[in-house]
């Protein structure tokens, strides 16, 4: 449909993103005399991110468009010349389909489905599949899986199904290896056959964020290894072979199958398929991720040593004892490695001889060229967000896969000169830079619940490109069309000579691009009238004065704060495009306050009703009474325990849900019964802060409840572990008094 007048959409933000999603391609300029036009600007081209960091054009592209997984985790192919796509779900299933674009959902066959065996969630489930390298003569396959109930990894042998090669017999399990998991993390779970046609298996230390076993280091445990076995005869009493040139078969008291050991979770590996060389990544704990080129018998430091830090070396052991990473970086670049493959396609030549990897918590992808021991390059070259794991296909091309369910193709993007708005001016959202007034089409809103946000003030609007199109839901995640754009605009308090006594600090753009949600920040200078696109992570400290929710305090609200909560200086951390998607993540729909619980109720106001006037809807949703809303959490008025879920709901539950980013199965939403939040008297499943006899949440007991102390801690336990610093005392003293009235 046309835009009317009060929904114009901005166009020069509208045109940018046109030119850059199509590498100036477009035959149809997007502008006041095509209104239409703006109904299908977002071009199937668009690329994560929109600015390519790489001037060697590589990126990515969304690989078989019509088809979608459950929490996929591996994609793998057959070597039986099939060219078939073996995509391995979390939940217990591995999917098969031609390695086709065109491919739909109905070409799409379960080859397995073992959920009834698999506990999933967090890091457990089906994690590893490896086919036998005489798997057209064998039809032999290997699973990595975590067990129900007392949780256990299991390695196994299944077999195709003589009848049909798109399905294995479920029934033919044989069972190589079964291990307890102290934890439900750090499970590795990786499963890769080398050149020498032995299985190699990634084994996590099983102890936690804190190493708490310190098996990673004891040769006697496998936990925390790289196993080597052959797994095609018994020997020995084992259902496998030790291979007799393993490192430590032989030495007293080790486990023979150790190929490589000090590893924290090592989640991938894999072998390049022209050399045999074995490389993996490490996800680290605080300070560290790292990449590994691993050799037999090499020792990779963990927990001695995190990446090239020193983390708990009381003997001082030097580095020189350890197998230093190829590659190891900071958390302001990600947080969970993610080990990928040498690329030896023939599609893109200049990659050619790279090991690809990635992050999870950043999806940030990047390639290295590494010789004769020597690191020649480390690039970053494209963003995939929700990255778990890539593949190969059989001819050797790169397919990054994401949690969301969506399959990416490393592609070489054609050069242009088009860029993202480098200049918040220049978007089109606003008329006026002084006064913040929106243009048409940018509709201010409210939320009942605001994420805390270290007390700043928060300004926020929606852009939506065609009318009728928001597809409503009472409680669930609304679906939006592509070209939607939502903004947030940050604001402090300042000592600084500044007009309206306010220092701005950042505005934020949410972006539905074709491949998915994409944010970039603006950040504003002091003095200026105009805020400048950054791309990665910046800190700066500010003088201010005042506490952003100072006013709308309760007297009992205030005995917790901060004395120089009034007068101070405050650290501002500005978000990188990777850090936006760590919050607004895809099981939460991506959009975290338009939804009907913030929009509706006290706070928010009757906006349901406006929108709804204003055809933002597919449908008509009739009257907003009829639809719940959160109460705002330093409502006084409002029922203790909602005001508790709402503020659990806004700072938490984007990822503490089903299908969520985090390890820890929970689920904070607003709308779930508390008995079924898996919360209540819970046994934590990670760092316990040195809390005795600790739960998630402790009926009447606020000190024992690690979810309350981890969100009145600051560091690496720190809750939500992104965009603060400070802790909003208010709310925690809110949440106490209502965890100690439980009963």
């Amino acid at each position: 449909m046309p835009l009317s007048n009060p929904r114009k959409f901005p166009l020069i933000l509208c045109s940018a993103i046109c030119l850059v999603g199509c590498g100036g391609q477009r035959s149809t300029p997007v502008g006041e005399a095509n209104p239409p036009a703006l109904a299908a600007f977002v071009t199937p081209a668009l690329t994560f991110p929109t600015q390519a960091p790489n001037p060697g054009g590589i990126g990515v592209e969304r690989a078989f468009p019509g088809l979608r997984f459950f929490n996929p985790l591996l994609l793998t192919h057959s070597p039986d010349a099939s060219d078939r796509i073996f995509v391995v779900e979390q939940r217990g299933d591995i999917r098969v389909f031609p390695n086709d674009d065109a491919a739909q959902s109905g070409d799409v066959k379960t080859f397995l489905d073992i959920r009834s065996k698999v506990t999933s969630g967090g890091e457990m489930g089906l994690l590893g599949l490896a086919f036998d390298p005489e798997f057209a003569q064998n039809g032999f396959f290997y699973v990595n899986y975590t067990t129900i109930g007392d949780v256990h990894t299991v390695v196994s042998r299944f077999s195709v199904d003589p009848n049909d090669p798109n399905r294995a017999d479920p029934a033919s399990e044989y069972e190589l290896m079964r291990f307890q998991q102290p934890t439900n993390a750090h499970n590795g779970g990786m499963l890769a056959f080398g050149a020498d046609w032995m299985l190699y298996i990634s084994v996590g230390d099983g102890g936690g964020p804190q190493d708490v076993f310190a098996k990673a280091q004891d040769l006697t445990s496998i936990y925390g290894k790289i196993l080597r076995i052959d797994p095609r005869q018994p020997s020995g009493g084992l259902p496998y072979t030790i291979p007799a040139d393993n490192p430590l078969l032989g030495t007293p008291g080790a486990a023979g199958e150790i190929w490589a050991w000090g590893f924290r979770n090592p989640w991938r590996i894999s072998f390049d398929r022209n050399t045999g060389e074995l490389w993996g990544g490490d996800v680290g704990l605080s300070r560290r991720e790292e990449i590994d080129y691993i050799t037999k018998g090499g020792n990779y430091g963990w927990p001695v040593y995190e990446g090239n830090i020193n983390r708990f070396n009381p003997g001082g052991l030097p580095p020189s004892l350890f197998e230093q990473p190829v590659v190891d970086y900071e958390h302001d670049l990600g947080g969970a490695a993610i080990g990928g493959y040498v690329y030896r396609g023939c599609c893109l030549p200049d990659l050619r001889g790279s090991y690809v990897y990635g992050d999870n918590a950043s999806g940030r992808i990047w390639a290295l060229v590494y010789k004769d021991g020597q690191l020649l390059s480390n690039e970053e070259i494209a963003l995939v967000p929700k990255l778990t794991s890539f593949g190969e296909d059989e001819a050797g091309e790169l397919y990054p896969v994401s949690h969301d369910g969506r399959i990416y193709r490393m592609v070489s993007l054609q050069p242009n000169g088009a860029t993202f708005p480098n200049k918040l001016s220049e978007t089109g959202l606003f008329t006026d830079m002084a006064s913040m007034t929106p243009a048409p089409g940018v509709v201010p809103y409210e939320v009942n619940a605001p994420l805390w946000s270290d007390g700043a003030d928060k300004k926020r609007w929606i852009a939506v490109p065609t009318a009728n199109s928001i597809e409503f839901s009472p409680s669930g995640n609304w679906l939006f069309p592509k070209g939607t754009v939502l903004v947030k605009h940050f604001e402090l308090p300042t000592l600084f000579d500044h007009e309206q006594g306010r220092l701005r600090l950042e505005t934020r753009v949410l972006v539905y691009e074709e491949l998915g949600w994409a944010g970039y920040t603006y950040k504003w200078q002091p003095g200026s009238q105009d805020a400048f696109l950054i791309s990665d992570r910046v800190r700066e400290t500010y003088g201010v004065s005042g506490h952003g929710r100072r006013s709308s305090l309760s007297p009992t609200d205030r005995d917790g704060l901060d004395p120089d909560m009034l007068q101070q200086t405050r650290s501002w951390t500005y978000p990188s495009r990777p850090d936006c998607l760590a919050c607004h993540t895809e099981s939460r729909g991506a959009v975290l306050g338009v939804r009907t619980l913030q929009l509706n109720g006290s706070k928010a106001g009757d906006q349901l009703s406006d929108w709804l006037s204003q055809d933002f809807f597919s449908t008509d949703i009739g009257a907003s009474s009829q639809y719940p809303g959160m109460p705002n959490p330093l409502d006084h008025s409002a029922d203790l325990e909602e005001r508790a879920r709402s503020y659990l709901d806004a700072n938490c539950a984007q990822c503490h849900l089903p299908g969520g980013s985090t390890p820890v199965v929970m689920d904070l939403r607003y709308e779930t019964p508390l008995a079924q939040t898996g919360t209540i008297d819970v046994t934590p499943q990670s760092a316990t802060l040195g809390i005795n006899n600790p739960a998630i949440i402790r009926s009447g007991d606020r000190h024992s409840s690690v979810l309350w102390k981890r969100l009145g801690t600051r560091g690496v336990h720190r809750m939500p572990p992104l965009g603060t610093e400070r802790v909003d005392q208010a709310g925690l003293d809110m949440l106490g008094r209502w965890i100690d009235s439980l009963r």
